[in-house]
């Protein structure tokens, strides 16, 4: 998750769960109602600093925006230029911690849902296998199905087929300079 690194976030976590005060006999009830607590904490500051961040990301392509017409009419200052490279850098961080987020989701979304499927896309996959599998082949009015022959009859056909014929290319040199010549 890209928000561990977001500033803020360890504090948030150490003071929330300082503040927590559950009145439980059972340990293990405590804790799993402060994790619980703890979560819905989180969630709540993950949605407002995504929203920030929104509002962060317009300002820095606005910004963008108006140094590249500045640099496009010729001012160009060293300032300038510094200011675009930290803006780029702000950027282009703000799109990896989005990355980080979307492969994470993606990530949850298989877990529940990619077993599922599994069995059904394994199902069509060895189904094509054996549809597509070359069980034997016919040598001289023969059926061969040991691997190793239908391998080596495959691979013999293939080799003659493409095999490049070199007088043919001759031919077509000599007949080209003879039409050339009249």
């Amino acid at each position: 998750h890209s928000w561990f690194k977001r500033d803020g976030f360890d504090a948030l976590v150490e003071n929330a769960w300082n503040s927590f005060t559950h009145n439980d006999s059972n340990r293990m009830i405590r804790f799993k109602k402060k994790l619980q607590d703890l979560k819905k904490i989180i969630r709540v500051w993950i949605r407002e600093s995504n929203a920030s961040q929104v509002g962060v990301k317009k300002v820095i392509l606005d910004d963008l925006v108006i140094i590249d017409m500045n640099l496009d009419k010729g001012m160009v200052s060293d300032e300038l230029l510094a200011k675009r490279m930290d803006l780029s850098r702000k950027l282009h961080d703000l799109k990896q911690m989005e990355l980080k987020d979307a492969a994470q989701k993606a990530k949850v979304n298989w877990a529940i849902e990619g077993d599922e499927n599994s069995k059904f896309f394994h199902g069509v996959i060895n189904k094509r296998r054996s549809q597509l599998a070359i069980r034997g082949v016919f040598v001289n009015g023969d059926w061969y199905t040991y691997p190793s022959v239908v391998k080596e009859t495959f691979l013999d056909h293939f080799t003659a087929r493409f095999k490049q014929p070199c007088v043919a290319v001759s031919n077509l040199i000599c007949l080209f300079l003879i039409v050339c010549l009249l």
